[in-house]
C-alpha cells in the first residue's frame, strides 16, 4: 500500500508595496543590520523541520532580485519564487496554485514576520494535521473595547477570550485551494486566511506563539526588529 503523503509547504506571501513604511522600497527588502527582511524570514521558515519547501509570492519587479538574495543566502528549501496578484487573496491564490500533488499541508506566512519561532511553526504545522485547520496568535495583554459607530464603548470584550492572530496559518492543502478557488471566482474580499475556513465552517486551532512575531509596517517595527535581533 502506497505511504501517505506528509509533504509540507510554505507559501510566503511578500508581494505588499507596504506604503505605510514610507519607504522607496516594499517593507520586506529594506535591509536591517546588512540583511534585507525577507531574507530573515526564509531563514526562520527553513530552519522549522517540518517544512519541505518554500514558495515565495512577490511583486513583479522583484522577482530577479528576490531570486538573487535566495542564492546568496543559499535558501535550498526554496523551489519556486512566483508573481504576485492585485490582493493579498490573489498573490496567496497563485502560490497554491505552485503546489505540487504530494503536498497535503500548506502553511501561509506573511513575508514581514522576520521573527517566527521554527518550533511553534512545528506546533501549527501539527495542529493542522490534526484538525485541519490552525493558527499562531498571542493572547491580548490590553483591555479590548468594542465601539459603536459613533466612537462611544459599546461593550467590553472577554479579554481571556481573545486572541490576536499573526501567521503562519496552516491548512491542509485540498480545504485551503478549495476556499481560495472559490474567493478568487467570487472575487471575495478578506483580510486573512483564517476568515475563510471560518465562513465555511471549519474550527480553526489556535497555537499560542510569541510577541517578538511582529509584523514589519511601519518604522518603529524595524527599530523593534532590530531590539530583538541583538542591536
Amino acid at each position: 500500500m502506497k505511504k501517505p503523503s506528509t509533504k509540507t509547504t510554505a507559501i510566503i506571501v511578500a508581494s505588499g508595496t507596504g506604503s505605510r513604511m514610507g519607504s522607496e522600497i516594499p517593507k520586506q527588502f529594506i535591509e536591517v543590520l546588512g540583511k534585507p527582511v525577507i531574507a530573515y524570514t526564509i531563514n526562520s521558515l527553513s530552519k522549522c523541520k517540518d517544512i519541505d519547501e518554500i514558495i515565495i509570492v512577490t511583486l513583479s519587479d522583484y522577482l530577479v532580485y528576490c531570486k538573487d538574495i535566495v542564492d546568496a543566502f543559499g535558501f535550498d528549501k526554496v523551489s519556486r519564487i512566483v508573481c504576485g496578484g492585485d490582493t493579498r487573496g490573489n498573490s496567496v491564490f497563485n502560490g497554491l496554485k505552485e503546489l505540487d500533488d504530494d503536498c497535503d499541508i500548506v502553511a501561509i506566512h506573511d513575508g514581514v514576520r522576520p521573527m517566527i519561532d521554527s518550533n511553534t511553526v512545528s506546533e501549527c504545522i501539527h495542529q493542522a494535521r490534526k484538525y485541519g485547520c490552525a493558527a499562531v496568535g498571542v493572547k491580548m495583554k490590553d483591555t479590548v473595547k468594542v465601539c459603536d459607530e459613533n466612537g462611544f464603548i459599546d461593550y467590553t470584550a472577554d479579554r481571556e477570550k481573545m486572541w490576536a492572530i499573526q501567521t503562519p496559518q496552516v491548512f491542509k492543502k485540498d480545504i485551503i485551494y478549495a476556499l481560495h478557488k472559490d474567493a478568487n471566482e467570487k472575487n471575495l474580499s478578506f483580510t486573512d486566511d483564517c476568515i475563510l475556513a471560518e465562513s465555511a465552517g471549519y474550527k480553526v486551532k489556535i497555537v499560542e506563539g510569541q510577541y517578538e512575531n511582529i509584523k514589519i509596517t511601519t518604522p518603529q517595527d524595524i527599530f523593534i526588529m532590530k531590539g530583538l535581533l541583538g542591536e
